[in-house]
């Protein structure tokens, strides 16, 4: 299965994020943006409330939020440091962007499994199929 991160595309801090993650990718993810019609299908089937986050679908399990920016950085075998520091400080340019640019949307932690539904790895897949 492919890494999927879904992002928020309003957001600026989330659109940098994905072109340096793009520049970095040597082909381990592929993108979404929160509000497309593929994406919200994808959070629907695996999720009860979806919440508005960040999030990464690897293998196994959906991280979210800081969680999704640890893993991703794990992936992509940064220093620790750098894996820490990233996980620390997320919360705070969420909040420091969503102060500056007024965005009203509130960011919240989806309710349900972490581990990912077949179901959801399916349409990832015909996600990567039609990509390609």
């Amino acid at each position: 299965m492919e890494r999927l991160i879904i992002y928020d595309g309003l957001c600026i801090y989330c659109r940098d994020f994905v072109k340096i993650l793009n520049k970095l990718n040597k082909n381990k993810f592929i993108f979404l943006e929160y509000k497309t019609k593929d994406a919200q299908k994808i959070l629907k089937k695996q999720f009860k409330d979806i919440g508005f986050s960040l999030y990464l679908f690897d293998k196994n399990y959906v991280y979210y939020g800081q969680d999704a920016i640890k893993r991703i950085a794990q992936i992509l075998k940064m220093p620790r440091i750098i894996q820490k520091f990233g996980f620390n400080i997320h919360p705070y340019i969420v909040k420091g962007v969503s102060f500056l640019t007024n965005r009203k949307e509130k960011v919240s932690e989806p309710r349900g499994n972490k581990k990912i539904k077949l179901e959801v790895k399916n349409l990832i897949k015909k996600l990567v199929l039609i990509d390609t």
